[in-house]
């Protein structure tokens, strides 16, 4: 006797978070079931997102950096500008961020503030010099 079973996709492959569109992809065919189109893959809760990423984040399945911004507004108030935006370097470049573009528009002026004061400094050592 044959025991009937479902449908499975055996293996999926790994894609690296660096080809995002894939990526995301690859998540959302191992999380939603039945779906038989792009659409149905992007549609969460009735809602249609524009991207596979944007799917991800609906159904909150990764993360939203929260984390790493509240770690930056900490880090501000005992070390220099300057090592919080090698923390943030090493956060771009180690790909721990997942929305970068987001954790830049919440936390530039904090990743930013002693330039302003660092350009004055130099603008006056500049005009003192002629």
């Amino acid at each position: 006797m044959i025991k009937e079973r479902g449908f499975a996709i055996g293996r999926t492959n790994f894609v690296p978070h660096t080809i995002e569109d894939a990526y995301y992809l690859r998540i959302l065919l191992n999380i939603k079931r039945g779906v038989t189109s792009y659409k149905d893959l992007k549609t969460v809760k009735g809602v249609i997102h524009e991207s596979f990423r944007d799917a991800v984040f609906a159904l909150g399945l990764l993360h939203d950096d929260k984390e790493y911004m509240n770690g930056f507004k900490d880090a501000n108030f005992c070390c220099s500008a300057k090592y919080v935006r090698r923390l943030f370097v090493i956060m771009l470049l180690s790909e721990s961020l997942t929305k970068p573009e987001m954790v830049w528009d919440k936390t530039w002026r904090i990743l930013s503030e002693d330039i302003e004061r660092r350009k004055r400094i130099e603008w006056k050592r500049q005009c003192v010099s002629l």
